[in-house]
């Protein structure tokens, strides 16, 4: 079982989940890269979806597994997505927390965007209709 955190936690926020299932399951919880005690590269490419979904690959083969529950919440949730998506073969069974399928999430925030085009967003990200009058 590998456990993804959500923004801005660590491994630690599962603590709870490792002890709950440690009889059942080798439980890995693990910091994403740029969390916790792990690398934090300063580059933003670093940071890409794809390397994201790799580092999970990676660290899935490292541990000597081919496959895996994977847990995945938030931000989390978001990697676990694509992990089953583009490795299916290495997903027994997936559990996302607190996040849409990502084809969901891209028409939410397609709908956002528009509404907040059609409602003229002004600096700081805030729809004209939240500022105060002026």
């Amino acid at each position: 079982m590998l456990l993804l955190h959500g923004f801005p936690e660590f491994w630690y926020s599962w603590r709870y989940q490792l002890r709950e299932f440690k009889n059942e399951y080798r439980v890995v919880a693990l910091d994403l890269r740029g969390y916790g005690e792990t690398d934090a590269p300063i580059h933003r490419e670093n940071y890409k979806l794809d390397c994201l979904i790799t580092d999970i690959k990676d660290i899935l083969d490292s541990l000597g597994y081919s496959k895996c529950v994977l847990i995945g919440h938030d931000w989390g949730g978001m990697i676990a997505w694509l992990v089953a998506i583009c490795y299916p073969e290495m997903v027994m069974k997936l559990i996302v927390i607190n996040f849409p399928h990502p084809n969901v999430f891209t028409v939410l925030m397609l709908r956002e965007q528009k509404e907040q085009e059609g409602e003229g967003v002004r600096s700081g990200g805030r729809p004209r209709s939240q500022l105060p009058a002026s």
